[in-house]
């Protein structure tokens, strides 16, 4: 499944008429087979937005809490390869 990413661009009101809202299409959103979803900007031609469900990844701190295990992102094209800050 594809779906259109809009930007709502808001009207002058100048008093008179009731001010027009435009609608600019910026992107598209695809539908991954696992469910979570890719999003490809206009705005912003060689990155790639993924989302997906918050998964729940524990680690025992050292003071006993329970914490979430940073994740390392991967960024074509670019070389870098590091942990990403949350």
């Amino acid at each position: 499944m594809v779906r259109n990413v809009f930007v709502v661009v808001h009207g002058p009101d100048d008093g008179k008429n009731e001010p027009k809202n435009y609608w600019k299409n910026c992107g598209i959103v695809f539908v991954n087979k696992d469910g979570s979803e890719t999003v490809k900007l206009d705005l912003f031609p060689h990155v790639d937005i993924v989302i997906r469900d918050k998964e729940e990844k524990k680690d025992d701190g050292p003071d006993g809490e329970v914490r979430e295990k940073p994740r390392k992102a991967h960024f074509r094209n670019s070389g870098y390869n590091g942990y990403a800050p949350r």
